[in-house]
């Protein structure tokens, strides 16, 4: 209620002109910390103009839209402008937005800018950090600045943290927030560079805090990094459901939108759904890196390279590995590298590059030696393992993998060790059951054709008598994937069956469900 009053108020002709500044600081704070963010940006806009305003609301205004824009999907490019354009008017007296703006100029998330230049603005943050007593202003500098300057390695980065006041004053709503968006802001960074318990105590911190400063905007960020965290973890139960609440709740939020669309790739990946995986890696705008959140679309990349070399399809798993990593290496920000280089060094050897495959492979490992990222750390090993394929080198990998809480990923390793001549089928069976327990279809049965090739006794997973009406394990199976679209060709591909087998088992699941076809895949819907 109160964003749209104040809306209205501004937006109000016969507004006195001394009631101008203090009223847009006020739409500004509150546009910050919610969710609405393109009926603000479309007020103060139409407000740049107004000769009533002072070149200081005028700056004030662009810092604000530019901050907007920068969470709002197509609007990178001119959130750079406006800060651009706050920063040429003349100095305030009191130019604590204006170094906001320059904040967001030294984040390396977003479009293009690569870490240089980032890093000149984060000098200019820095030196002012350490001359400011405690307050709100330095805690909104600090928010504002500390995940990027752990995920470029630069030092001091803990000294910095303890900065951060552990109390502030509960009457102080900004300052609440700020500090709520500061503890959001470390969950996230250190989610992407493998520090996962932290992570989770910051993000904890950081949602409390923004539920006493009623602040819905920080919360769902905190929540959304807590829905990648769980993906990571293995724990993905109604997790598709959760990132498609957060993504309807927050419809202009690209940082938002862009992660949930993200984990979902991951997930239809893991489930053999192919085109929705699909669908839901090119929405995170992965294709434009001008107007995308660069860890995300980076990490977008590496799943439509899974998926690419999942489907056969080398030549495109290839081109793709060449834009991710061209990419990387523009921005210059390895600690986003590990949902890419196991990838990309996979599609190159896949495409007869072992050379491309190694030097990315080297270039990651100079890359770490200046970074605190263990998880990053952890991909690097996977990707040797896949340059010196042997059991030992991707049971090294799955095993720091599984130690970080990865099981997924220590299960896929885990998988390339067991094909390891000779095939260790008792290993292929245990992995299919932990897939299974994961909810990764298309895995468990690839492990089962794996073992089944190896010529090993492959347990019957067929319908038994005393299943009666009730779905086997099988025909479970088949159920979801015809409820994700699938026709019989693919669910072959998947469950590496024969068409004529796949054909009883949909006559025999939909009978059983009492349904058709295509009911039951609108009932999905």
């Amino acid at each position: 209620m109160a964003i749209d009053q104040l809306r209205a108020l501004v937006a109000a002709p016969g507004l006195p002109a001394a009631e101008l500044p203090r009223l847009i600081t006020a739409l500004g704070r509150c546009a910050l910390s919610d969710t609405r963010h393109d009926a603000v940006i479309a007020v103060l806009d139409r407000l740049r103009t107004d000769p009533r305003l002072t070149e200081q609301t005028r700056a004030e205004i662009d810092v604000t839209v530019a901050l907007l824009m920068a969470r709002t999907p197509g609007d990178l490019a001119n959130s750079a402008e406006a800060i651009t354009a706050a920063m040429k008017r003349p100095p305030a007296a009191d130019d604590d937005r204006r170094l906001r703006g320059i904040a967001l100029l030294a984040m390396p998330y977003f479009g293009t800018q690569t870490i240089d230049e980032c890093r000149r603005w984060q000098d200019v943050i820095c030196q002012r950090i350490g001359r400011l007593p405690p307050g709100a202003t330095r805690t909104t500098l600090l928010a504002s600045i500390l995940q990027s300057r752990h995920e470029i390695g630069a030092p001091g980065v803990d000294e910095m943290i303890r900065l951060l006041p552990s109390e502030v004053d509960p009457a102080d709503h900004n300052h609440v927030q700020q500090l709520a968006r500061a503890h959001c802001n470390l969950g996230d960074t250190y989610a992407w560079t493998g520090h996962y318990e932290r992570a989770r105590e910051f993000l904890r911190s950081g949602v409390a805090h923004a539920v006493r400063a009623a602040a819905p905007y920080v919360r769902d960020i905190g929540d959304a990094t807590a829905v990648r965290l769980d993906w990571l973890a293995g724990d993905w139960a109604g997790l598709d459901r959760r990132a498609d609440a957060l993504g309807e709740a927050n419809p202009h939020s690209l940082p938002i939108v862009s992660e949930m669309r993200l984990v979902q790739g991951w997930l239809a990946l893991a489930h053999a759904d192919w085109s929705r995986a699909e669908r839901c890696f090119l929405a995170t705008r992965m294709s434009d890196p001008d107007s995308a959140v660069a860890p995300v679309a980076i990490a977008a990349t590496g799943g439509m390279i899974s998926l690419r070399l999942d489907r056969g399809d080398i030549a495109s798993a290839s081109a793709l590995a060449d834009s991710g990593v061209a990419l990387l290496r523009h921005k210059g920000v390895w600690s986003w590298a590990g949902d890419l280089v196991p990838q990309a060094v996979q599609a190159y050897l896949a495409a007869g590059r072992p050379d491309d495959a190694r030097a990315l492979a080297d270039e990651f490992d100079a890359a770490l030696t200046t970074l605190d990222a263990p998880y990053p750390a952890a991909a690097l090993a996977a990707a040797r393992a896949y340059l010196v394929p042997d059991r030992s080198t991707f049971d090294s990998a799955a095993g720091r993998h599984r130690a970080l809480g990865l099981p997924y990923h220590a299960a896929r390793l885990a998988e390339h060790a067991a094909c390891q001549p000779p095939v260790d089928t008792d290993a292929l069976h245990r992995l299919a059951q932990e897939y299974e327990r994961m909810g990764a279809a298309m895995a468990a049965a690839r492990c089962r054709h794996l073992a089944r090739t190896a010529g090993a006794a492959i347990p019957s997973r067929r319908g038994r008598r005393g299943y009666g009406n009730r779905l086997s394990p099988r025909e479970a199976e088949i159920a979801h994937l015809l409820a994700r679209g699938h026709t019989n060709r693919e669910i072959a591909e998947t469950l590496f069956i024969s068409r004529s087998t796949v054909e009883q088992h949909v006559a025999n699941t939909l009978r059983k469900l009492g349904t058709s076809r295509r009911d039951l895949l609108n009932s999905a819907s």
